[in-house]
């Protein structure tokens, strides 16, 4: 009998076409909906690159301004919902309360007066789509909101004049964000917001195939975004940074973790065989920051770290990922580690939404087949 080859983690199989985002790993190249990610960083906002993911093209002014509207009004989270942000258990991750607040999104009533001609110029049903699209505004407040009961505060209502990533600081600190702080944290945004078939957006168009619910899709992809394989890794990366603790003590700690083979956090790719593309931007975030905030230090360790590797690793394609550096720009932000995940599913939800809707424009329920290794037929009774 001929061995039948199968792919663990479903590697190098393709199970759909995409028209999102494309991916070039050997070159270091990333695109959304045939827009470089550099292009967009440098001339867009989130709100536009959410716009884009989907409906496929970036938005005119008129577009812009018709879906920034309908965003500001669809911030509006219930009393019920608040109630039961403030109750839910400290001692639960705040991936998990995300993972169980989201279902709850269902029945929040969504005003789309604003969008019905957008949905209209892109031949959409506006219920359904409308529906989706407030998601992202609404899973941006939720996030905040969580955020401040985790640490004993209390909810702060969004800002009706601030953006989408100046009103979530804005609703975690209760102040107004700086210039560069806004930046920082929307280009964050739009760095993690699509990034083709990985775990948590094949786990959302997994459920879109049944028919799910949107927020059930969602809801499945908080699931797989918790994983430290996943989005959790720019968690471990900042522990890893706080067990340095000093630049002066980096070189060492490195290559004694190198030399019991141990894994460094925050490098090396699935699909990237060079830097990850995001790393640089975030890069240049965290720089920016750190100058203004006047903390490099974080800065100076990752640096090094990446060195010590690359020179240790030779031609070895591990490279340091988006996870390296996100997570110091988080913390310039005032952002805990507890809530670097969150932060990545609150940008996510735009790729995710985009894919839902992509897999039911020709859907097929996924159904793989898998080798079985198991007991051959036999009997109950002896």
């Amino acid at each position: 009998m001929s061995k039948v080859e199968f792919s663990r983690g479903l590697e190098g199989v393709i199970v759909a076409e995409t028209g999102i985002c494309s991916i070039d790993g050997a070159k270091g190249k990333l695109y959304y909906r045939g827009y470089h990610i550099e292009d967009l960083l440098q001339e867009r906002d989130f709100e536009d690159v959410s716009f884009l993911l989907y409906f496929g093209e970036l938005p005119t002014t008129v577009q812009r301004n018709m879906f920034c509207e309908f965003l500001c009004k669809t911030r509006v989270i219930p009393q019920t919902l608040i109630d039961a942000v403030q109750r839910m258990p400290r001692s639960l991750h705040p991936m998990e309360v995300m993972q169980s607040l989201v279902p709850m999104l269902t029945n929040v009533p969504v005003d789309m007066s604003s969008v019905q001609k957008l949905f209209s110029d892109f031949g959409l049903d506006g219920d359904s789509c409308g529906r989706d699209l407030a998601l992202i505004s609404q899973i941006g407040c939720l996030t905040s909101m969580v955020y401040r009961s985790y640490h004993g505060k209390s909810i702060i209502l969004p800002h009706d004049s601030l953006g989408h990533a100046a009103n979530m600081l804005y609703m975690m600190s209760g102040k107004t964000p700086t210039q560069n702080e806004t930046k920082a944290f929307d280009q964050c945004l739009s760095l993690h917001a699509e990034h083709g078939f990985n775990a948590s957006t094949f786990t959302a168009r997994v459920v879109a195939s049944t028919l799910a619910p949107t927020v059930s899709a969602v809801s499945a992809g908080y699931g797989a975004l918790f994983g430290p394989l996943h989005g959790g890794a720019n968690e471990k990366v900042m522990q890893m940074v706080a067990a340095i603790a000093s630049p002066e003590h980096t070189e060492t700690w490195i290559k004694q973790r190198l030399k019991n083979k141990e894994k460094v956090m925050g490098l090396g790719h699935r699909v990237y065989k060079t830097r990850d593309p995001r790393a640089n931007a975030i890069e240049t975030l965290l720089e920016v920051v750190s100058e203004e905030h006047n903390n490099t230090t974080n800065i100076t360790i990752l640096r090094i770290i990446e060195k010590v590797v690359r020179e240790n690793l030779g031609d070895k394609p591990i490279h340091v990922n988006v996870d390296f550096f996100s997570g110091s720009v988080y913390e310039q932000l005032g952002i805990p580690p507890t809530f670097y995940t969150p932060m990545f599913g609150a940008a996510r939800v735009s790729g995710w939404i985009a894919h839902v809707r992509e897999q039911r424009s020709d859907n097929r329920i996924y159904r793989p087949g898998a080798l079985y290794i198991g007991p051959t037929p036999r009997n109950v009774t002896l």
